[in-house]
């Protein structure tokens, strides 16, 4: 007998509709997603976002599509009534790379490049029980209970800059209190 298939959220960390999506043919890890807020980006397939929006130079519109021209690597974006935008995807950007979630094996989690300081909040899942996660970014606490836990965690910078990172955790053995 085969196993049954699970479905894996591996969504943007955004309430919002999400209208078109897009993989880039050079690395298809690389996705952009278009949504009523802007882009998400992921260079992981779906494991962490970064949020492209007014702050990057999109206007605040929903996004209906994408394209990526495969000789030149450009990204157009269509929205809703403000235009198209372009996006050299060879360019780093003037504030450097996205900003990404580090630490995946470290109780203290950290970002980077970004802009201290970082807020750090849950933002789908939960922690193992008995786990905690301070706005500093530190996970602290003792396991009670034993399970495979997914959890998404959302960094912000003080410029406005957001990254989420998706972990999946196995606590084999936990504390009972």
């Amino acid at each position: 007998m085969s196993a049954s298939p699970s479905w894996i959220n591996v969504s943007p960390p955004d309430d919002q509709p999400h209208n078109v999506i897009a993989i880039d043919p050079r690395n298809m890890n690389a996705v952009y997603v278009g949504t009523d807020a802007g882009i998400w980006y992921s260079v992981d397939g779906g494991a962490g976002w970064q949020l492209f929006g007014p702050n990057n130079g999109l206007p605040n519109a929903p996004v209906y599509d994408l394209k990526i021209n495969s000789r030149t690597h450009r990204i157009v974006a269509f929205t809703y009534g403000r235009g198209a935008f372009l996006l050299d995807a060879n360019a780093v950007p003037a504030s450097g790379r996205p900003l990404a979630v580090m630490g995946a094996y470290s109780p203290t989690l950290s970002a980077t490049p970004g802009r201290p300081p970082y807020t750090w909040s849950v933002g789908a899942g939960a922690l193992p029980p008995g786990l905690t996660l301070s706005a500093r970014g530190d996970i602290s606490g003792t396991p009670t209970a034993s399970g495979v836990f997914t959890f998404t965690v959302v960094v912000r910078d003080s410029s406005g800059g957001i990254a989420s990172q998706t972990y999946h955790v196995t606590v084999p053995t936990a504390v009972q209190q």
